[in-house]
């Protein structure tokens, strides 16, 4: 699947107009496009957020079929109902563990979603709780037997709870890794060294600094890429983090920029990939990123994430060192898991 960014296309269009960056659509889809475009957003995890580009375009007397709006609008409020959910078990967890003098840092989706706008913050899909552990696993093992019935299942990487409604946590003891082996190993060290730029409590939630998380999250989202799938949701979180920092990009300690910590951890060419994606698909300014682009790695992420589909040996030509490390980590993982 090419996906051609030069030309109109009318789910990107609907996004955008979701986030305010358009008023209305090119051109009015037929009711076969509304069916692919409703199709694409529930599988890239913009069901909600797409619903509120159409509701955006009612005030420009633009209708989508009677039938798919009705759907849209009961999944979007299903979304909404879930999202608040999940905002009370995040709430409640940070309580426990506070409690139990363990310190929590969310990542990832639930870590970003204080950066969209408010409008939108309900109508993001909840997906997985992502939390950092501040010290030892021990506790948070101990709290995840009591929730729950089924053995604890804990490897290197995080532990893995179900907290019902489909909803899981991860809480990991290292708030994010390298498939290369020696590469991790310069991460976790330069982690420790910059621990404290991962707890910042705010709205209630402790989370990283933005700066901090716009590092922490290329790290996850190169990662998903490379060896399990990302979607667009998970573009458009990254987005949003970049869109509040708007280029001001504070060091960490000794002066180290985020620029040069995408060089130092093998981040570059998929990061100047992203940030091709972050203009073209949401219309990001160039003033607002951390690094250049690179039109030819962001079409190649483009395609990859709305086919779904990762060609191996592609993957394998694009990003090599990561690639051929990747079983040698899968490895490490069974070794430790056993130990």
């Amino acid at each position: 699947m090419f996906v051609d960014m030069t030309h109109s296309n009318p789910f990107f269009e609907l996004i955008q107009v979701a986030m305010g960056q358009r008023q209305c659509l090119e051109q009015g889809p037929s009711d076969e496009e509304w069916q692919q475009i409703h199709h694409m957003a529930q599988r890239q995890g913009l069901q909600g957020i797409c619903y509120r580009g159409i509701e955006r375009l009612f005030d420009f007397g633009l209708r989508i079929p009677q039938d798919q709006s009705i759907d849209w609008m009961a999944a979007a409020e299903s979304i909404s109902e879930e999202n608040q959910r999940l905002q009370q078990r995040c709430a409640r967890l940070q309580r426990d563990m506070a409690a139990a003098k363990v310190r929590l840092s969310f990542l990832n989706e639930v870590g970003s979603l204080c950066f969209y706008p408010e409008e939108l913050q309900p109508l993001c899909e909840p997906t997985v709780i992502d939390v950092f552990v501040d010290g030892s696993m021990n506790k948070v093992i101990g709290y995840a037997k009591k929730k729950s019935r089924k053995a604890v299942v804990c490897d290197y990487k995080f532990l893995t709870l179900k907290l019902g409604g489909g909803v899981k946590m991860r809480a990991r003891g290292r708030a994010e890794m390298c498939a290369n082996i020696l590469r991790n190993r310069r991460l976790q060290k330069w982690l420790r060294r910059n621990h404290n730029y991962c707890f910042l409590t705010t709205d209630g939630l402790t989370r990283p600094t933005a700066t901090m998380m716009a590092f922490l999250m290329m790290l996850h989202l190169q990662q998903c890429f490379l060896y399990d799938g990302i979607t667009m949701r998970q573009l458009l979180d990254y987005y949003y983090v970049l869109r509040r920092l708007e280029g001001r990009f504070r060091p960490f300690r000794d002066g180290v920029t985020i620029n040069q910590l995408f060089k130092t951890f093998g981040l570059t060419k998929f990061a100047q990939g992203m940030m091709w994606v972050m203009q073209e698909a949401f219309g990001l300014s160039q003033d607002y990123m951390p690094c250049e682009m690179s039109r030819s790695d962001g079409e190649y992420i483009i395609d990859v994430v709305m086919s779904g589909k990762r060609n191996y040996l592609s993957l394998l030509l694009k990003y090599p060192g990561d690639i051929l490390w990747y079983p040698v980590w899968l490895t490490w993982h069974a070794i430790w898991r056993n130990v």
